[in-house]
């Protein structure tokens, strides 16, 4: 079976990350986003990735995985933002012969291997079909709201629904497995600019959409504070432990809960990090405090300062003394962090 990762949109809850930075390639743990999904799918066994993005972004993302050295699986490909159903469809040539093929967005990570999950809880189908991952959500506005008939059978998925009309809190996510016959016979050009959950079209050419429930920890990277959540929900999947120091510290150093430290990080005495993520080459100050905070990498954080719930972007230097709550601060400017 083939993969296809789907990168778009204006990532405008991102901003104002988004303004300087594709949110794809925010990185977690010194890789972007988009390499996380990319290692799953691998790992999953899939055959082969397709990894569909605008003409502005595919000449960035190709310079940014270049260091990956991915083989001949994975393929990188530029088509319009026409929305997600019409780019599923301009992937017709690399996937019409197959009779499945998974998606995932690139921006939604599992506390598992969602590809490898969703493959699984496939092949216990008697029936193969369409297939969703599945979740209760508190924000069934922003998602794709399930409405159940008979036995529980999904019979329409509704984008995006005002919260008082969803039909339940059932989310369908951004990981499904895909009928081409199906879903291609519907028309790509019946699905230009309409903003649908791709199943969706599925249903609408009477095809059976089926689904199971996840029930461990996800996360859809769409604003900053996500990008903290990315990192808890990561680290113990990636590493094997909630801890990851990579540099060389000083003692005495108080490290507490989930904790990451990339390479070449100048790392001064009597600091105490928490619930913070420090990418590569970054150079923290003598008595600093990190809580709940994300480095993003190159930073400078002067000694004495103390940084809550913050997103620090690349390259940014906070002077010392300073104290820095609830902020994303880029360059000279700081924003107010939801």
């Amino acid at each position: 079976m083939k993969a296809l990762i789907i990168c778009g949109g204006k990532a405008t809850r991102m901003r104002p990350i988004s303004n300087y930075l594709p949110k794809d390639l925010i990185p977690l743990f010194d890789e972007p986003v988009i390499a996380h999904i990319i290692d799953d799918a691998l790992n999953a066994g899939l055959e082969k990735v397709i990894v569909s993005t605008t003409p502005k972004k595919a000449e960035l993302f190709k310079k940014y995985l270049k260091y990956k050295k991915y083989d001949e699986r994975v393929k990188i490909i530029d088509e319009p933002d026409a929305g997600v159903a019409y780019r599923t469809f301009s992937m017709r040539p690399f996937l019409e012969h197959d009779k499945f093929f998974i998606v995932n967005y690139g921006d939604n990570l599992g506390e598992t291997n969602l590809f490898k999950r969703t493959l699984n809880e496939f092949e216990k189908l008697e029936e193969k079909s369409t297939f969703v991952l599945l979740k209760e959500v508190d924000n069934i506005e922003r998602c794709a709201a399930v409405r159940f008939g008979e036995n529980k059978q999904i019979v329409e998925i509704i984008e995006k629904p005002k919260k008082e009309e969803a039909p339940s809190n059932v989310s369908a996510m951004a990981n499904f497995i895909l009928d081409s016959e199906k879903f291609f016979s519907y028309g790509k050009e019946n699905v230009r600019l309409v903003h649908k959950y791709p199943p969706q079209f599925v249903l609408e050419n009477r095809g059976l959409v089926k689904g199971y429930f996840y029930n461990k920890g996800y996360v859809d990277v769409g604003k900053p504070s996500d990008i903290l959540k990315a990192c808890k929900i990561l680290i113990r999947r990636k590493f094997g432990k909630g801890q990851v120091i990579l540099s060389k510290v000083k003692n005495p150093v108080i490290v507490k809960n989930r904790v990451y430290i990339g390479k070449n990080c100048g790392i001064s005495d009597s600091i105490s990090l928490e619930d913070s993520f420090v990418n590569s080459n970054t150079i923290i100050g003598k008595n600093v405090k990190l809580e709940n905070t994300y480095l993003m990498g190159n930073n400078k954080i002067g000694e004495k300062s103390e940084v809550k719930n913050s997103i620090i972007f690349r390259n940014a230097v906070i002077p010392k003394n300073r104290a820095i709550k609830n902020k994303i601060i880029i360059g000279n400017r700081n924003y107010t962090l939801e």
